[in-house]
């Protein structure tokens, strides 16, 4: 039998010490050990500096001390002021942060105003130069292309605010227009003077006087203008022409080539080319669809001797509610692809409405009833002066049913997109719950797992949809049908307002072949 050890001491028994007294004893000990080398480095070069001043000059032992003290001193920890109670310096609530951040408010509060009318400028240029390009023969399908390119931007995803290319130099444009009007004032009083007083007085000195003076004040305001532009075209360089700087400047050649550089430079980003190309297929288009239906509609009324004019006009009329429900969003469609085949390309039209069937029919009615009233205009010419003016009105009416329709289709491709990686990762389920049964099989269905992992990375840069994703996106039929009345009571209205167009405008029957929703925003007739 096996002695027994003795009994330990309780001096000897190892003790159960609670978590945080452990933490409170080690943790000081642990600060400790890392100020040890910051101590011993101030420690010495505190011997350091004693020794070099006791080298140098003779100093009393109380400097030493001192120095000695002070070094000390330093490599201790110094005391900090206790920070303010419920007060975090790096948070938002600090005093700091919260008079910056209410700064910021004030000042993004004063400049709203700026901003609001800067936006309002821009806009309102951007849309009389519209009015303008509309209003010129040829030239005007411009028009049309930038209302489709702008709904085409807003289809294809862009935000709202980049919908708009060009509203700065439209506005650079209308500023400069504005200013060179303006500075015309005094070259038309002048020149009004010089022509009344040749027909009071023809021939007389004081009418030659006039006359030259017209012709002076004339060529004075042709290099007044062209040199603002040279310098920007800004508003103070119309108000002060900087004479200093042009008898400097002025005579050089380099001068006026810059000035021919930044106008190559402006007509060149107007992108006019490219425009005019994507408003004349739009409208070529446009025209291919309704010649059949207009001409038919148009029989039916005028063929008085043909016993079937009553059906032949009721074919044209429902073939003209046909292309209607689907040709505003073709155009569109052919805005985002640039693909003269899209225009025919109705199923992609029928899948889109079906992804947002509610948008669609909203935007279709904003075409129908906002194209309405602009028969109105073609009562009566208008003056070939004032025909931007009725432009203009074209354009407001315009755009807001070209944005619609930008914004439906814009809707439904993002819903698309936001259901696609839903579906793919059903199939990838469902795939992976299948067991092959032969090799041939496994092989299949790992490459068309594979192709399914890789296409859905490339979901973000994947730009076309498939039927897949656009049957997946479709609404139900509570709100299929009746998306589907509204479009259809839309339709039905805008091709009633054909026939009463006939009856009101100065041009007869002929005024259907003008489809205001579908062509040049202009009223196409003056005097």
């Amino acid at each position: 039998m096996q002695d027994e050890p003795p009994p330990r001491l309780d001096s000897e028994r190892p003790q159960v010490v609670d978590p945080p007294v452990v933490a409170s004893v080690v943790q000081p000990a642990r600060k400790k050990a890392a100020e040890a080398p910051l101590r011993e480095a101030s420690l010495a070069d505190s011997g350091a500096d004693v020794s070099r001043s006791a080298q140098t000059s003779v100093s009393p032992p109380a400097t030493i001390q001192s120095s000695v003290a002070g070094g000390l001193a330093s490599s201790l920890p110094q005391p900090t002021a206790p920070a303010p109670r419920n007060v975090d310096p790096g948070s938002d609530s600090s005093p700091v942060t919260a008079t910056k951040t209410a700064a910021s408010t004030a000042i993004w509060w004063c400049k709203l105003p700026i901003r609001f009318f800067t936006g309002a400028w821009q806009v309102a240029s951007l849309f009389v130069l519209l009015a303008c390009v509309a209003a010129i023969p040829v030239i005007q399908l411009a028009s049309l292309g930038y209302l489709l390119h702008s709904a085409g931007l807003l289809a294809s995803g862009e935000p709202f605010r980049r919908c708009l290319p060009g509203c700065r130099l439209a506005s650079r444009i209308a500023t400069v227009l504005l200013c060179t009007s303006l500075c015309w004032l005094p070259v038309w009083f002048v020149t009004d003077l010089a022509y009344t007083a040749q027909l009071l007085q023809p021939g007389s000195a004081s009418s030659l006087a006039w006359r030259v003076g017209a012709f002076a004040i004339t060529l004075l305001w042709i290099v007044h203008v062209a040199w603002a532009a040279a310098r920007g075209g800004r508003v103070w360089h119309f108000l002060w022409p900087a004479p200093i700087k042009f008898l400097l400047r002025g005579w050089r050649i380099s001068t006026w080539r810059g000035l021919s550089d930044k106008l190559y430079e402006v007509v060149d980003r107007c992108r006019i080319g490219r425009l005019w190309w994507l408003g004349a297929r739009a409208a070529a288009g446009a025209c291919i669809w309704t010649a059949i239906p207009v001409t038919l509609i148009i029989a039916g009324l005028r063929s008085q001797e043909l016993d079937a004019a009553g059906a032949v006009g009721l074919i044209g009329a429902v073939l003209m509610g046909l292309i209607m429900l689907y040709l505003p969003l073709a155009q569109v469609r052919f805005a985002t692809t640039r693909r003269f085949a899209d225009l025919f390309d109705f199923r992609f039209v029928r899948r889109s409405f079906l992804a947002a069937p509610l948008a669609h029919a909203f935007a279709l009615m904003l075409v129908c009833l906002l194209s309405i009233p602009l028969y109105v205009l073609r009562i009566e010419a208008a003056p070939s002066e004032f025909l931007w003016a009725s432009s203009l009105v074209f354009i407001l009416f315009t755009f807001p049913a070209k944005w619609a329709v930008g914004a439906a289709m814009g809707y439904a491709r993002r819903r698309a997109l936001k259901l696609r990686p839903q579906r793919l990762q059903a199939k990838l389920a469902a795939d992976a719950h299948h067991q092959p049964s032969t090799l041939a099989d496994g092989i299949l269905a790992f490459e068309q797992a594979a192709g399914g992992v890789v296409q859905q990375e490339s979901l973000d840069s994947e730009d076309r949809l498939t039927k897949e994703d656009w049957r997946a996106a479709k609404r139900t039929w509570l709100l299929r049908w009746p998306a589907r009345l509204i479009a259809l009571a839309s339709v039905i209205i805008y091709v009633g307002s054909l026939y009463i167009a006939q009856l009101v405008a100065g041009q007869g029957a002929f005024v259907i072949y003008f489809q205001h929703a579908l062509l040049v925003p202009a009223p196409l007739i003056s005097s």
